[in-house]
C-alpha cells in the first residue's frame, strides 16, 4: 500500500500541477478570446457588415478546444488519482490522503472548466 500511496501522491502533483495551467493560463486566454470575438460580432452587426469566419474566432475555437481538452485530461486524471489516493488512506497510509486532496483538488479544477457544473 505504501507504492500505492507514494504513486498517488506523484499523479496527484502532476495532476494539480496540469489544474493550475488550465485553470491560471488556458481559461483566461480563451475567456479573452471570446470576448474579443463577441466584441468584433457586435461591431460587426452594428455597422451592417457580412459576418464571415473571422481570425479571431478561430483563435477563440482553438483556445477553447485546447482548455475543454486539457480540463477532461485533468478530470479523469484527477478522478484516478483521487481513488487511488482514497484506496491507500483507508489502508493507513497517511500519504495516501495527501494523494487524495491533490487528486481531489485536480478534479474539481477539471470539472469546472471541462463541464457545465459551475456555469
Amino acid at each position: 500500500m505504501k507504492k500505492l500511496a507514494i504513486i498517488s501522491v506523484a499523479m496527484g502533483a502532476a495532476f494539480a500541477v496540469l489544474a493550475l495551467y488550465v485553470q491560471f493560463s488556458l481559461a483566461p486566454s480563451a475567456d479573452a478570446l471570446e470576448a474579443l470575438e463577441n466584441l468584433e460580432f457586435i461591431s460587426g452587426m452594428q455597422s451592417g457588415e457580412e459576418i464571415g469566419p473571422s481570425p479571431t474566432r478561430m483563435l477563440w475555437f482553438e483556445a477553447h478546444e485546447k482548455k475543454m481538452n486539457f480540463s477532461y485530461i485533468v478530470l479523469f486524471g484527477g478522478a484516478l488519482t483521487a481513488l487511488l489516493g482514497l484506496v491507500a488512506g483507508i489502508k493507513k497510509e497517511k500519504l495516501g490522503w495527501i494523494g487524495f486532496l491533490l487528486g481531489l483538488t485536480a478534479f474539481l479544477i477539471g470539472a469546472m472548466h471541462g463541464t457545465h457544473i459551475f456555469s
